[in-house]
């Protein structure tokens, strides 16, 4: 089966780092089930789903299963490199904000 992430976006490619970082992950079953269309952030369906590090690369994440889950372009871009909690509360902050306009 083909994968979509055999040419990866450019906004999917700088949150894994580079395409030979995500080529070198093994397609196991829980790799297979990231491809899902469902934002792990958001939780909305997209026509394109990325890799992303919960913890990043950069502060020592691991590149394996056990530190991935898909998520969304925009949810990728917003969260970039940061680390999880730091983004989960500037989504919530923002979603807080735009409710209360």
């Amino acid at each position: 089966m083909a994968s979509r992430f055999s040419t990866p976006t450019a906004s999917c490619r700088r949150a894994v780092g580079s395409t030979a970082v995500r080529s070198a992950l093994p397609e196991t079953d829980y790799t297979a089930a990231l491809r899902l269309d469902v934002c792990a952030y958001c939780g909305e369906r997209a026509e394109s789903i990325c890799l992303d590090h919960i913890e990043p690369l950069r502060f020592g994440g691991a590149n394996d299963e056990t530190n991935l889950v898909a998520a969304c372009r925009s949810c990728n871009a917003s969260k970039n490199d940061d680390k999880l909690l730091p983004f989960l509360w500037w989504r919530s902050a923002n979603a807080s904000a735009r409710a209360a306009a």
